[in-house]
């Protein structure tokens, strides 16, 4: 082959790398390995070099003074080699075993592809519809509770109850009376009792006399005085909680309230909540304080008493 021609050759290989990265990224969407078309389009991209010399040897053509037969048996060893993972999804998924995600076949469940020796298959089952998008990690059988593929441990069998509201999930489920987040049944929790809060707040939950965040509890809170602030936040009337640990803060808990965008008041300070933080507005009065959105030449703020503009919680600009 002349000098062109391997000059063109050698650029195309110096693209080999780039077009790897491009088609490990196209795997890295939620479901990608589920598509048998995708991972065969994604093949077919990767494997050029093998199609370049393998018609180049059949042409009987050099690469720099080399017999093409030897980059054609290399590019395949490599391609084959570090595509082991994808050619492994592409037979599961002939053999109807998805790789993300539960499904029965032949007798046995299966959770990412890997087997749930616990699990009964003839009754297993799982979420359908939107709730499978929602619910994705569990399932049940007559006997268990699965999530991601593992037993909960104390959960009785399916069918499984969607705790969820305007189609949003929170995470909770049901299995009769019991009632389970994620993988931990909550304890001292029966279905009829639980309820949840405002939707913004949907890790937390109350039934009867405790307070949940996330499946664990919150020990010692007060459950009829509990407000949750956002999903990380919450205080009753005698303390704060960042998820279910007391923390402290300058804020009198029994006198806490909101104002709006971020910004809350006790009796005596302003605060302003951008996480999971509680941060005193240094220098604000609560007494004139007032949450209000103004751009003035090249001052921005959000709210403002009588003496300052704030913004995020700081003070920008004297009034």
């Amino acid at each position: 082959m002349g000098l062109l021609g391997n000059i063109l050759v050698t650029f195309a290989l110096m693209l080999w790398p780039m077009v790897w990265i491009v088609s490990i990224m196209g795997m890295g969407g939620p479901g990608a390995s589920n598509r048998l078309d995708w991972m065969i389009q994604l093949l077919v991209y990767m494997s050029y070099p093998i199609w370049m010399f393998g018609l180049l040897s059949l042409a009987g053509k050099s690469f720099w003074g080399l017999a093409s037969g030897y980059f054609l048996i290399g590019c395949l060893a490599l391609f084959i080699t570090f595509n082991a993972g994808m050619f492994r999804n592409i037979s599961n998924l002939l053999q109807g075993i998805q790789n993300e995600g539960y499904s029965v076949v032949r007798s046995t469940a299966y959770f990412n592809a890997k087997p749930i020796v616990e699990a009964d298959a003839e009754s297993f089952d799982m979420f359908k519809g939107d709730l499978s998008y929602f619910f994705a990690y569990h399932a049940w059988d007559n006997k268990h509770t699965y999530y991601r593929g593992e037993v909960i441990e104390g959960a009785p069998g399916g069918p499984l109850e969607a705790l969820n509201d305007l189609s949003r999930s929170r995470d909770y489920v049901a299995s009769g009376e019991t009632v389970i987040y994620g993988d931990t049944v909550l304890p001292g929790c029966i279905r009829s009792k639980l309820e949840f809060f405002d939707e913004f707040q949907r890790p937390w939950a109350r039934c009867e006399g405790n307070i949940y965040h996330g499946g664990a509890l919150v020990e010692g809170a007060d459950a009829q005085s509990f407000t949750p602030l956002n999903s990380w936040l919450a205080h009753d009337k005698y303390r704060f909680y960042v998820r279910t640990e007391v923390t402290d803060t300058t804020a009198d808990s029994s006198s806490f309230r909101r104002i709006d965008n971020g910004y809350y008041r006790d009796d005596h300070r302003v605060f302003y909540l951008p996480d999971s933080q509680i941060h005193e507005v240094e220098g604000a009065d609560v007494s004139t304080f007032e949450v209000v959105m103004e751009i003035d030449d090249d001052i921005r703020s959000d709210a403002r008493d009588s003496r300052f503009y704030y913004y995020n919680g700081k003070q920008v600009a004297p009034r």
